[in-house]
């Protein structure tokens, strides 16, 4: 796949959306927080945003949707389009 891209909205109560590829992702699991890692879209916490990635490097890549607020549930309501050229 060539011209990858990322598009989309979403709503939420409060979540963090990320996009990462597979070594960020395994690293990403057991991230302190005290180093950085080489995250390709952070939305930061949001109630409500969009998404516009261009992926340019080939391999495999991860979209999380995260509710780091352990105690409050969150509905999300996302649409999200991966688009490509072969």
């Amino acid at each position: 796949m060539k011209q990858v891209e990322v598009t989309g909205h979403f709503t939420a109560g409060g979540i963090e959306i990320y996009i990462m590829d597979d070594a960020t992702y395994h690293n990403w699991l057991k991230w302190d927080r005290t180093r950085p890692l080489n995250i390709l879209y952070d939305s930061g916490l949001l109630t409500m945003g969009s998404i516009n990635q261009v992926i340019a490097v080939p391999g495999k890549y991860h979209l999380l949707l995260t509710n780091r607020e352990a105690d409050a549930a969150h509905q999300i309501s996302a649409t999200i389009t991966l688009h490509w050229v072969y």
